[in-house]
């Protein structure tokens, strides 16, 4: 399914289905987008390449979810204050207001005879330790993810941070 995932979207292009779809919610979560925005971008992309160079791309930000939910990629849900004073999170998890600017946390709809609870913000976070699984069980991407430990030839040019003395002692102590 990986595979599947990360073939290329059509022959003119480098980038996978996968690829583009973590950097368009990158994008997203850096700019606080809407699903109604994220929806609109995925819109306008499969108008500009085309419906049949973009079929393997998710149409809309909930199948673009279930796509990388489907890769066992799986995110943590997390509400939040919607004028970013706080996150619902460990100790304050069954807060119901912010404890700096008092915005209440849900938004109240009624149905009928029935209320419904509807977070005001949520966001969205990718664990570190299945990103890093996923990194590790493909060889091309493994090899440079462990170029820090491997001993290299040239002490005299510095290409990257493990060759710097501070490095050296970090791994001495």
């Amino acid at each position: 399914m990986l595979m599947e995932a990360d073939k290329r979207l059509h022959e003119k292009t480098t980038q996978s289905r996968l690829s583009i779809v973590g950097r368009l919610m990158t994008i997203k979560t850096q700019h606080n987008l809407s699903e109604a925005c994220y929806n609109e971008m995925m819109t306008l992309i499969h108008d500009i390449v085309g419906d049949d160079a973009a079929k393997d791309l998710p149409a809309n930000f909930h199948r673009s979810m279930k796509l990388v939910h489907s890769l066992a990629m799986p995110y943590v849900k997390i509400y939040a204050c919607p004028n970013n004073c706080m996150i619902y999170y460990k100790e304050n998890e069954n807060k119901e207001k912010c404890t700096i600017c008092k915005e209440p946390r849900y938004e109240e709809t009624t149905a009928g005879n029935k209320s419904t609870k509807i977070p005001r913000k949520v966001l969205r976070y990718l664990p570190i330790t299945p990103r890093l699984q996923r990194l590790y069980m493909s060889q091309s991407t493994a090899k440079h993810m462990d170029y820090h430990a491997r001993p290299h030839n040239s002490d005299e040019v510095m290409v990257h941070p493990s060759h710097g003395e501070a490095w050296k002692e970090f791994n001495k102590e």
